[in-house]
């Protein structure tokens, strides 16, 4: 049970600007670093972490998340920030010299890194904010989210670049704001986002994460399954389901809340656990970090089996995660999915 809330609306709605903000400051210092490097290699190893492989291009954004917070973050909400590249799975209490945390911020600086770095496709800086700290007796999860944002970080052939911010409520439910900058152009635009409305998900992407070999057939054959219990005229003389490997799980839940996407499902820690591949080639928590903005536009995130996430705040717990474009879709989705899993084998958790 989560202890009573000190923070209100008002509060998580700048905490989510602030997010924003420090989103758009780590967007502009890549692209200042490559007006100024364009011929750098930021496919180059940095560094190898618990978390994942940190590119050359992860060092930009490093440093300017540090630089932000130590010239930004206000005394009235002392976080402990915890992301993926500071090193250290502890965090980092800002502003400095406190020495308790009221709220925790889980960040992803650049999620899609790898096809951000070849110039495929853009990434997206992810942040999100819930209420305690390991530091105290209520160590906050994923489902513990109340304030988040995520912006884009587009390729270099690319101007424009979308933003979310989205809070909790005092009645618990989410509000969002959507804005699209042009580049050098001044000022941004309001952006209206929304989410798929259909009931099923013919001629639609639905797509589950098989970013990797690593177990893809596996991935694969659960897919085709539910797919066919969905759609049982599967396979067509026409395709009927389209799917897109967009190896950032922050595009993912965008590709969701802006209506391109209806369905995502990333199995692979269940996967990875029965083939005892690594964990490192898992979704994480702070992949997750601004799933505030998608529950703002009313998308469902849960486990596979409909529970909500669970895991903790941190860079490195494997997680299992399904997204839906609406209430209807998970309603229709979610008892074939779980059946599916179960013929194949897994157990619910």
């Amino acid at each position: 049970m989560n202890p009573p809330s000190n923070l209100s609306s008002d509060d998580w709605r700048r905490i989510a600007r602030l997010l924003f903000d420090l989103g758009v400051h780590i967007r502009e210092g890549i692209r200042a670093d490559q007006r100024k490097h364009p011929n750098a290699d930021r496919s180059s190893i940095h560094r190898v972490t618990q978390a994942d492989t940190i590119y050359e291009i992860d060092r930009v954004s490093e440093e300017s998340l540090l630089a932000w917070f130590e010239a930004h973050w206000p005394d009235d909400y002392p976080a402990l920030v915890i992301a993926e590249g500071l090193g250290d799975e502890k965090g980092i209490l800002f502003p400095r010299g406190f020495s308790t945390a009221q709220i925790t911020i889980l960040i992803d600086p650049i999620d899609g890194t790898r096809g951000l770095m070849y110039d495929k496709r853009s990434a997206w800086m992810l942040a999100g904010a819930a209420e305690g700290s390991p530091q105290t007796s209520h160590a906050p999860t994923l489902s513990d989210l109340r304030a988040g944002a995520m912006v884009e970080i587009p390729t270099r052939r690319q101007q424009i670049s979308d933003g979310i911010c989205g809070w909790v409520l005092e009645d618990g439910s989410y509000f969002s704001e959507a804005v699209r900058s042009h580049g050098m152009q001044d000022p941004v635009e309001p952006l209206d986002l929304f989410p798929s409305k259909a009931r099923d998900l013919r001629h639609g992407f639905a797509s589950f994460s098989s970013f990797f070999p690593e177990g893809r057939d596996e991935i694969q054959r659960i897919e085709s399954q539910f797919l066919q219990k969905h759609l049982p005229e599967i396979p067509s003389d026409t395709p009927l389901v389209f799917t897109d490997q967009y190896i950032s799980s922050g595009g993912q839940l965008f590709e969701l809340l802006s209506g391109r996407d209806r369905f995502v499902a990333d199995v692979r820690p269940l996967v990875f656990d029965r083939l005892s591949l690594p964990r490192a080639l898992s979704c994480h928590p702070y992949d997750l970090a601004s799933l505030s903005a998608a529950f703002a536009y009313g998308c469902v995130i849960e486990d596979p089996w409909g529970q909500p996430l669970s895991a903790p705040l941190d860079t490195t717990s494997p997680v299992a995660w399904v997204g839906y474009a609406n209430n209807e879709l998970a309603r229709i989705l979610r008892p074939l999915l779980r059946e599916t899993l179960i013929e194949q084998g897994y157990t619910p958790q």
